[in-house]
């Protein structure tokens, strides 16, 4: 529980000031964060971080975090006998095929979930391709718009429209 424990209490710390915020009149985030519906994202150890804010590790669950999404999470140690937590809310985990080093653990994490769940394996993609490497020589536009880049956005976004603002999207990439 100790472990990266910093992490989880600067997305804590992050996720007061953002509340805050909303309730600030000389804030720029006055009136502009709906509070019952916050999402977490994190690739790598950052999609370990989210997890366990969303209950995978039970000391760190923040109630606040109404659905969460790993991008190529580390999940090993969630998968140890004696992490007692369970992620309760909705959540998706995106890995990739040359991913080796975390994808094959993900259908486990995944079958240990309690609510709505999505797994999306990627072909040919490796743990850097949710990173800023995808648009090297492009721009974002370009990036997104064609390969990996454009899965992983669409899904993202259909799954927190779905989850946290209630539009069903999920024919968004047809």
């Amino acid at each position: 529980d100790e472990t990266y424990l910093d992490r989880r209490e600067d997305l804590a710390a992050l996720s007061d000031h953002v509340a805050a915020g909303h309730i600030d009149p000389g804030s720029f985030l006055h009136q502009h964060v709906e509070l019952s519906a916050i999402g977490a994202i994190g690739h790598s150890l950052g999609g370990y971080t989210v997890l366990g804010l969303a209950g995978a590790r039970r000391s760190w669950h923040d109630p606040r975090v109404r659905a969460v999404l790993g991008l190529s999470p580390y999940v090993a140690p969630y998968l140890r006998a004696g992490v007692d937590g369970t992620v309760d809310v909705p959540a998706m985990l995106q890995g990739g095929t040359f991913d080796v080093g975390i994808t094959p653990d993900l259908p486990a994490f995944h079958a240990r979930l309690r609510a709505a769940r999505y797994l999306l394996v990627l072909r040919a993609e490796n743990h850097l391709g949710w990173t800023n490497l995808a648009s090297l020589g492009r721009d974002t536009l370009q990036a997104v718009a064609q390969g990996n880049p454009r899965w992983i956005v669409g899904y993202a976004a259909a799954f927190f429209d779905r989850h946290l603002r209630g539009i069903d999207r999920a024919r968004v990439l047809e």
